[in-house]
Parts: C-alpha cells; structure tokens; sequence
C-alpha cells in the first residue's frame, strides 16, 4: 500500500501553475459562484491570524438560509487549542449547533446573534503573540446596521497634508520581510514584526493623531489613481497601527495583481504609463485603536516572500490628491455586546502518552548579504522525535523552506524546500524525503522537485519531476 501511494503522488504546485487566472478550474469550487446552492445550515468558524477569515463574513452576507458566524484572534488552529489566545470551549459550542439541528434540542443557540467576533486590541507588534488582548462582540446579521463608512484624511509621510506634488519609488524586493506567514499556524515566529522597515521603503500615508479610540470591523476599502511602467505588476497595501513611540503593527493588508483590477475571470495587463484608478478592499478585521494612535497606508510593488515578484522592476507613480481610506466603523456601546454569554473553558480528548526524545525546533530568520544584496528568508521546523508510548512508534520530522532574492533583481527569486519525515519501531524503520525547487525566467516559472524513500538505509522509491510553466499575467 505504501508502494501504491508513492506510485500515486503528483506534484502538488501543478494546479496552482496550470490555473493562474480565476478559470473554471477555481471557479467549479467556490462558493460565491452560486450560494444558494447551499441548502444546510452553517456555522462558519475562523480567526483574524488565519489564511482563510474573509470567507466567514462573505458566508454571512452571501448564504440564503440559517448561519452563525465565529471569528477569534486565532491562527489556522482549532480554537479551543488555537494562539493567539484566547482559546474557548469550541467543542462544546460545536456540540450545541449540531444537537440543534441533528437532535432538535431546543438550547437557544438560534436564538443568539448570527455573528460573535473578538474585538481586538492594539497592542505592539511581535512575531510570536500567545494572547491577544479584547472582548467579544455581537452582530444581529451582515451587513451589519451598526456599522457606517467613514474616510480618514491622509497625508504622505513626513508632510503635514495633502501634496498636489505626484509620488513615484521603484521598491526593492525585500519589501515584505517584516509581514506575517500567509497562513501563520500561531507556531513559533509566524506573525508580523514590527512594519517601520517595510512601510519605510514603501509610499506611506497616514492620519493626524485619534482623538478618541476608533474600533473598525470589516473591510477597509482603499483607492487612488496610480501609473506604473511595467505591465506585469501587482500592489501590496498595508494598514497599520502607528503608537506614539512609532513602532506599527500591522492591522490587515491585501494584494491586488493589477491585471486583475477590473475583473478576475478575464485579466488584463495596465498600460504603462496610462493613469489607472483601483480600488482595493483589505482583509476583513475586527480592531480597536486607542486615542493619540495614528492610522498608515502603504503601498508597495514588492511583497517578498509572501507574493512571487514581478518579472521586472516596477516604478510606481501614485497621484495623492486621488487616494482615500474608508473605514468600516462600528459603534463601541452596541447592547448585544454586553449580553454575551461567556464561552466554557477550551476542554478535548486526552493527548496520546508521548515520550519527547528531541525537542521541536521553530525559527524564521532573515539574512542580508552586503557584498552581493542577496537576501534569504529561512524557516524551520521540526516536531521534535517523540515516541508514542502505547505503539512504541517513533515519529520525526523536519523540515527548511529557504526564501532567497536579490535586492533590485525579481528573475534572482527562489524557493527551496526540503522536508523529511521518520517512523520506526523496533528494527523497522521507513523514512520519506522531498525536495522542490522553484525559480524563474522573465517568461516561466521553473520547478524542479524529487521524493525519495527509505526502508532502512535503502532507497527503495525515487520520483522526479520537472515543469516550465509559461507565467500568465504574472
């Protein structure tokens, strides 16, 4: 059987290379293509740290029948186990939706608003946060009527308003260093650090000083008018939260390949040096920022190593009299709020007996090379051998995922990966390792990739696989 899977193993970056515009591929599996095919009920879980937490709030406006709605600090973890923390007692309310509906228990959880979500708090950046400061708030339904748009005035950094005067930069690649993973797991150094290095090499916007705190849940909405002179090229725009001391945390961002502002289903590259107006709307978030905090926009061509590169550097030209910021604000004194019943204490199943022969190993470090401007983005992670107590199984793995980029030179962009995973017990022992490899030229992205494995000390599978795929639109 293990033969059999080996035998059967694709290269898992295939699809993602053979659709890289939102095709019939993508669009066969996405709910937004049609949400009234969903006939169920649903309860939509998330966290602001995960990969995914647009999808909850759009359930909410799009789905045609009975659905709730939970949105915690959490990375992409269960959230009774999940950091940030707080963790709740999810398997209870879990228990309590599906013995609503599986049972017909009358528990009342219908009877509570669609959405509760965790107001979070400002609070310094840091790459590892295990608990995030807030409370838990209410909405009746999504839209929500306690929310109204509001626009921000924003000045270029270091000006005091407004200048007529048009902003270009050509940034270097290593914008991006001090972002989060996309997806962070709440595992070791995965969250974002401190944004003052990136949004220095960006074009920053921010407001005056808060006069009282502004607490904002949904999606901010960002737009101007901008040129660039290339045609292959995207825009990373960050908000975040400047304290008076000036360290940034970073509030929520989005992404936007500009072949794709004005529709996904059928792109088109900007013409270079023609005037374009964007609009883009960040991830949604729920954050509260206090009194005397200011709020910063930047905006960026480079995202590394978060967003693949664009073929050639990219001069930006962005008009300052065209850009706004609208913020989705909420009202601090909504009653339901105050009505929330608290969550149990997080509770699961036991853990299997363990003994930990190694420990795990967790670390995301940058290098700059002064002598060459080539920079690396290295993170590891390993469990850590344990051996499971009752089976007397040994489990390991590890794995290095190596980011590298030179600082005005996008075709020098690479990705290695290599990952290896060990299980024994007594004189058997089989191990699996895989090793990809991904760069590119000005017209395809390049991939070589491999998997081997042992029984033993000998290799007893290998496979290999290579692909240059055109790039489209990228």
């Amino acid at each position: 059987m293990w033969f059999e899977r080996l035998e059967g193993l694709e290269l898992a970056m295939d699809p993602w290379l053979r659709h890289q515009s939102n095709d019939a591929y993508w669009r066969r599996g996405s709910v937004k293509e049609d949400y009234g095919a969903i006939q169920a009920a649903v309860y939509a879980v998330g966290g602001w740290a995960d990969g995914y937490t647009n999808a909850v709030l759009r359930l909410m406006a799009g789905l045609p029948g009975p659905r709730k709605a939970l949105i915690g600090p959490w990375a992409h973890a269960w959230p009774h186990r999940a950091e940030p923390g707080p963790q709740i007692g999810f398997l209870h309310e879990a228990l309590r939706w599906w013995n609503y509906w599986l049972r017909g228990e009358a528990n009342g959880i219908m009877d509570e608003p669609m959405i509760r979500v965790w107001m979070q708090e400002s609070i310094p950046p840091a790459t590892t946060v295990r608990e995030w400061p807030g409370r838990w708030i209410a909405e009746p339904s999504w839209p929500s009527p306690w929310i109204k748009g509001r626009q921000l005035p924003l000045a270029p950094v270091g000006a005091t308003s407004k200048s007529s005067a048009d902003l270009v930069l050509k940034h270097p690649q290593t914008v991006g260093i001090k972002a989060a993973k996309w997806c962070p797991y709440g595992l070791g150094t995965d969250m974002a650090d401190d944004q003052r290095a990136d949004d220095g090499l960006s074009l920053s916007f921010e407001t005056s000083p808060l006069d009282s705190t502004l607490e904002i849940l949904g999606a901010p909405a960002v737009r101007f008018d901008l040129t660039v002179d290339r045609p292959r090229a995207f825009l990373a725009v960050r908000l975040g939260d400047v304290a008076p001391n000036g360290q940034t945390t970073r509030v929520t961002y989005t992404v936007l390949n500009l072949a794709h502002r004005n529709n996904d289903g059928e792109p088109s590259l900007p013409e270079p040096g023609c005037s374009h107006r964007v609009t883009l709307h960040l991830n949604d978030v729920a954050h509260s920022f206090p009194a005397g905090h200011r709020l910063r926009l930047a905006i960026s061509t480079a995202y590394w190593p978060m967003v693949w590169p664009s073929p050639e550097p990219v001069t930006l030209t962005v008009f300052p009299e065209s850009i706004s910021l609208e913020l989705p604000v909420r009202a601090s004194d909504c009653e339901l709020d105050t009505a929330l019943a608290p969550f149990p204490p997080p509770e699961g199943a036991p853990p299997p007996l363990i003994e930990r022969m190694a420990t795990s190993e967790q670390s995301r470090r940058f290098e700059h090379d002064l002598s060459t401007a080539k920079s690396c983005m290295v993170m590891t992670w390993g469990k850590g051998a344990v051996r499971f107590v009752r089976s007397g199984l040994l489990y390991d793995f590890h794995g290095t995922i190596t980011n590298s980029i030179q600082e005005y030179d996008p075709l020098s962009c690479s990705i290695e990966t290599s990952m290896s995973q060990d299980l024994s017990r007594d004189d058997w022992a089989v191990r699996t390792e895989i090793e990809t490899a991904v760069s590119c030229s000005q017209d395809e992205f390049l991939v070589l990739a491999s998997v081997n494995a042992f029984e033993g000390k000998d290799c007893v599978f290998t496979r290999n696989w290579e692909r240059r795929v055109p790039r489209q639109f990228l």
